[in-house]
């Protein structure tokens, strides 16, 4: 009887970046990255929430936001009610997700991030900052309206990502936590 080798491929999905807004959608996507994460197991190391803010971004490049608008932003006023937004609305969205996802089976290291600037490029930076093998976002964020000015952020960083997958989340997600690896079982049948 010939003896076959058995080879064992290498889960190319190791770190995960989610970036979210407060839309439905983004709540999928971190639904669909616990399933896809309690898939990987062990293979995945850690899983990261992006909050980016983009007041500040908004004000250097729309030409009507006045001079007025950037004094204010510096203010210690202005500093307080961006930190109070950040703790009443910003924390409790992404410890929602963090706890989505710790329900669902991920044990992986989960670390949160909130930064200010343009949201695709900063979502690039931080990715490949972190070495990040996979990007997994909303096809839509929050406002037809916004991607209408700004332009789709999922599209954007579908364009520019270079180094890693990026996976965009659609309206139904399936909830089987077995399902990539019934897919790998068969791809080593099939090697063998």
């Amino acid at each position: 009887m010939k003896e076959v080798a058995k080879t064992y491929l290498k889960c190319p999905i190791s770190k995960i970046l989610i970036p979210l807004d407060e839309s439905q959608h983004s709540r999928r996507a971190v639904q669909f990255a616990g399933y896809l994460g309690a898939s990987l197991g062990k293979s995945l190391s850690d899983l990261t929430l992006l909050r980016v803010l983009i007041l500040s971004y908004l004000a250097r490049h729309v030409s009507y936001i006045d001079f007025r608008a950037e004094v204010l932003k510096e203010s210690k006023t202005f500093k307080r009610i961006r930190e109070g937004h950040i703790e009443k609305n910003i924390m409790p969205s992404l410890d929602e997700a963090e706890k989505t996802l710790k329900d669902i089976g991920i044990g992986a290291r989960i670390e949160k991030l909130i930064i200010e600037g343009d949201p695709a490029a900063e979502i690039i930076k931080v990715a490949d900052k972190g070495n990040h093998s996979a990007i997994l976002m909303a096809k839509r964020g929050l406002s037809e309206i916004k991607g209408f000015l700004l332009g789709s952020v999922t599209n954007k960083v579908a364009h520019t990502a270079s180094g890693q997958t990026v996976y965009t989340v659609g309206q139904r997600i399936l909830k089987d936590k077995t399902c990539p690896n019934i897919a790998k079982q068969h791809l080593l049948r099939r090697l063998a």
